[in-house]
């Protein structure tokens, strides 16, 4: 049986993780426009792995390597993608 607790707990964390990009995608600095960390540092779970990859395989948003370090000390840059940016705004106009 599925857990509806679990569902909506993880619903909530891929809303936060959209959340937080679109705020860093429209954010006051011009540079930083993507949330850059290591593995290790977005991925404090497998929850948050799963649903990292859950958002960029719906296209929500897109996970690129910069080249720096490896295994879970590899660099990853996370931007949020056109899409992701339409579905926070549509969650946001939906809530109000």
């Amino acid at each position: 049986m599925i857990d509806l607790e679990k569902v909506r707990e993880r619903k909530k964390i891929r809303e936060s993780i959209l959340t937080k990009l679109y705020v860093q995608w429209f954010g006051s600095e011009p540079n930083a426009s993507a949330l850059v960390g290591t593995k290790h540092e977005l991925y404090p779970d497998s929850e948050h792995h799963r649903a990292f990859h859950y958002l960029a395989g719906k296209g929500l948003i897109d996970i690129s390597p910069t080249g720096q370090g490896s295994g879970m000390n590899e660099v990853l840059a996370v931007f949020i993608s056109a899409k992701g940016i339409d579905y926070v705004e549509e969650l946001v106009e939906g809530k109000s």
